[in-house]
């Protein structure tokens, strides 16, 4: 993503503040990694917010004074770490409109062989499975297992109810070979902000 997502200018969040927001919503994060320098890499953008370490430190000071953020350790420590509280994240959502209707939470456990995917329903969370299966991300090697109306916090600061979690058996394949054309074909979800940003130009 070379540009962040257009803002809508609803909430009381500086630029800097925003671009911070966008890494912590879904991640409690080391200060380090929230440096001007290394947040390109692992936000995996174009773009960084320009804050020089004095500067970071003093935005996030402000943001924990406001209750948006805390802090575990002293933040003038690069290896303490930063947690979006909830006014925080209310104050992103403002922003960024995620749409939680279309939101999945995937996660797979390497030792077994297992992925577990957290969908707002069962017919969004097999319509992910089935995109992942077609586009050769993930050989599917069992049956999938369906949980209904479950309650958990997904984020640091949100808890989600209702939801439906699907576990199932299955092999990786070499992402170098995915179809990841067929993927973003099917898609009609979001789970990271750059697929939350084409989600919405879509709907216009």
């Amino acid at each position: 993503m070379d540009t962040p997502p257009e803002r809508t200018g609803l909430s009381g969040l500086s630029e800097s503040e925003l671009l911070l927001c966008d890494f912590l919503w879904e991640h409690t994060v080391m200060t380090r990694c929230l440096e001007d320098d290394v947040y390109p890499l692992h936000m995996n953008v174009g773009y960084s917010h320009g804050l020089t370490r004095q500067q970071l430190v003093a935005t996030l000071t402000a943001m924990v004074e406001r209750d948006l953020a805390t802090v575990d350790g002293n933040l003038t420590d690069s290896n303490s770490s930063v947690t979006l509280t909830e006014t925080g994240g209310s104050q992103w959502e403002m922003e960024r409109n995620p749409l939680w209707d279309c939101f999945i939470s995937q996660r797979g456990n390497i030792a077994d062989n297992r992925m577990t995917v957290v969908a707002p329903d069962e017919r969004l969370g097999r319509h992910y499975i089935g995109a992942r299966i077609a586009a050769d991300i993930e050989i599917q090697s069992g049956p999938i297992r369906v949980r209904r109306s479950v309650n958990l916090r997904l984020l640091p600061w949100r808890l989600f109810d209702g939801l439906t979690v699907l576990r199932f058996a299955c092999y990786p394949t070499s992402l170098r070979y995915a179809h990841w054309d067929i993927y973003n074909e099917r898609r009609i979800w979001w789970s990271t902000l750059a697929e939350l940003k084409e989600l919405i130009e879509i709907r216009g």
